[in-house]
């Protein structure tokens, strides 16, 4: 078992490893004096997870609920978070209990959200299930749910009490959301540590300890500097700007982690093309993306001005001006701040337009 601690004001600890559950687990709840908990899971978590779970709960002495998640970002809407509020409510779920998320991205956003707001705040657990949120998601506090208009754009910051991520249930996922976890892990490679590059290639090196632990390490570093990303935090956007235009513009069928690839691939020509990065890295970073089956720049047909249209309801928007993170060689990025209305032109070089 490895051990991340994200150093913040509410400091907490990231376990990753193969059987670790139960040793993670049952410390965390005996410490938060825990007897009751609302457990809120995706379907493929509840089918795949749910009993393995119930088990540790029920030798620490904590009662629970369960909430199930259909599969999909669709579930994270406003109706979807009221579902649950209600259900929390029903259940008679209090303030010293506890919410634990189990399964993907959705699954953590959704149920960080709500702890955060039921009865202005109760503790959470989040136990990651796919790739994607354990190098990702499950840490740094973010949780929100999609509005019609964009995504994440209703949320708040609230850390969990821990984060388990038991490689065990890493064992269930397809190839796909193997995938969707390496664009997040090409992301980090790009960032901070070329060597992860190469390993989003790898489903054995994806799933490893060393991999996720080292991505979490990375975002904890980013994370401890500036919580609440207004600084350096923002770094962690790279490639997102597009994503989640990507994201928006396909009705949110298209993966994250997919997304994110094609986001990096789109940010690295357009800046390539402008003379802001090293030459020949779009070639590396387009290697890299297709190594791990995923979709770069020239794969998809999204035109710059509706990414640019769907960009505006991005949350790194500050009236007109909006800040990309801009990659100047593997492992080196920057923050640069451009007019709204020049964001159309500047993809246009990314997506093959110019």
């Amino acid at each position: 078992m490895q051990k991340v601690t994200v150093k913040i004001n509410k400091g907490y600890d990231f376990f990753v490893g193969e059987d670790v559950l139960g040793g993670a687990l049952e410390p965390v709840l005996f410490e938060i004096k825990a007897r009751r908990c609302a457990v809120i899971a995706d379907a493929a978590a509840e089918k795949y997870h749910l009993d393995a779970l119930s088990a540790v709960l029920s030798h620490a002495g904590c009662e629970y609920v369960c909430y199930t998640l259909a599969p999909g970002e669709r579930s994270k809407s406003l109706s979807e978070y009221g579902e649950i509020l209600t259900f929390l409510a029903d259940n008679e779920i209090c303030r010293n209990d506890v919410i634990i998320a189990l399964g993907g991205g959705v699954a953590g956003d959704i149920s960080g959200f709500c702890a955060a707001t039921y009865m202005r705040g109760i503790r959470y657990i989040n136990i990651p299930t796919t790739l994607l949120a354990a190098v990702d998601s499950s840490v740094g506090g973010k949780c929100a749910v999609d509005l019609p208009e964009g995504k994440n754009l209703a949320g708040a910051f609230w850390q969990p009490e821990a984060v388990i991520c038991d490689t065990r249930f890493l064992k269930t996922l397809d190839e796909a959301e193997i995938r969707s976890g390496a664009g997040e892990i090409l992301k980090y490679g790009l960032l901070a540590d070329g060597r992860l590059l190469s390993a989003a290639a790898s489903r054995e090196s994806c799933v490893s300890e060393d991999i996720i632990s080292q991505c979490v390490s990375i975002k904890a570093d980013y994370v401890r500097e500036d919580e609440t990303d207004f600084g350096v935090r923002r770094f962690l956007n790279l490639g997102h700007t597009a994503a989640h235009a990507a994201e928006l513009l396909s009705g949110y069928t298209l993966p994250h982690g997919e997304a994110v690839a094609y986001g990096l691939s789109v940010i690295t020509h357009a800046a390539e093309k402008n003379n802001m990065c090293e030459s020949g890295l779009s070639d590396i970073v387009d290697a890299s993306i297709k190594a791990a089956g995923l979709p770069c720049a020239a794969s998809m047909n999204y035109s710059s001005a509706d990414l640019a249209s769907a960009a505006m309801g991005d949350k790194k928007r500050s009236g007109n001006k909006i800040t990309l993170v801009i990659p100047r060689s593997v492992g080196k990025c920057f923050l640069h701040t451009m007019k709204t209305d020049e964001l159309a032109e500047f993809l246009a070089c990314g997506t093959g337009e110019k």
